[in-house]
């Protein structure tokens, strides 16, 4: 198993935008096993990525999306992403 995080860096002359993306490989199939002693429920990536962005004043890709970036995500089988536009 790999830790850490790998960054891909895609210079494109003559584009007037940005564009990421974040993966996790924790998607929808992962559920009904435990971690460190806490079993796992199904649908939980797909939870927290409806979560992971929410703080005490509100949604951070409502922050986003209010600046003009286009923000979205989704939960495949094997993992979660997040994507951004600016």
């Amino acid at each position: 198993m790999h830790y850490g995080l790998k960054v891909v860096l895609l210079p494109k002359e003559g584009y007037s935008s940005s564009f990421a993306h974040f993966t996790t490989k924790f998607g929808g199939s992962y559920y009904n096993f435990d971690v460190n002693g806490t079993k796992l429920i199904s649908g939980l990536a797909h939870f927290l990525e409806h979560r992971l962005f929410d703080y005490p004043k509100g949604n951070v890709m409502n922050l986003y999306d209010a600046l003009g970036a286009l923000t979205n995500a989704f939960t495949s089988y094997n993992v979660t992403t997040y994507l951004f536009k600016t």
